[in-house]
């Protein structure tokens, strides 16, 4: 590990400009692929789509706003100060509030963290396609959802 201090502001910023997304990308590389953090800001009712990582755990911690998860069959909100675990193969998505909402996302061991940078370029370009969620998946060993390609770009609340 080489280094030991990210300062606010410092960190890698991803932005999905469909969606309004902002990720600010502040560990990874420097853990030695052990895990990454990542600092997101997601607008009101937008969020990600179920979808499954077969090989990383992921974390959320609730800094601001609240979420409604999915997590396999249970459907719950979480508000500032919750911390929601997903294992490994385990169904999973969410979306931001009324007032949308900020929180961390630790994914163990890291890589999954790279669907945010791609999916964000992706967006840039105007090239999302169902190939290009196949792909993304094979890279980053998460299977998406029909509905989670849609949600990449709007959020309903059904």
């Amino acid at each position: 590990m080489t280094r030991v201090l990210t300062l606010p502001g410092d960190g890698e910023r991803i932005v999905w400009p469909e969606q309004g997304h902002v990720f600010c990308l502040k560990v990874s590389p420097e853990s030695d692929a052990s895990f990454s953090l990542t600092e997101a800001t997601i607008p009101p009712g937008k969020g990600a789509g179920l979808h499954i990582h077969e090989q990383s755990e992921e974390c959320w911690y609730v800094l601001e706003g609240e979420y409604r998860f999915t997590v396999g069959d249970e459907e719950f909100t979480a508000a500032a100060g919750a911390t929601v675990v997903v294992p490994r193969g385990v169904p999973h998505g969410l979306v931001a509030g009324d007032s949308g909402g900020r929180h961390l996302t630790i994914f163990a061991p890291a890589g999954c963290e790279t669907a945010f940078r791609e999916i964000g370029a992706a967006q840039q370009r105007g090239d999302i396609s169902p190939d290009f969620w196949q792909q993304l998946g094979a890279r980053t060993h998460t299977q998406f959802s029909a509905r989670s390609a849609e949600q990449a770009t709007t959020v309903d609340d059904e």
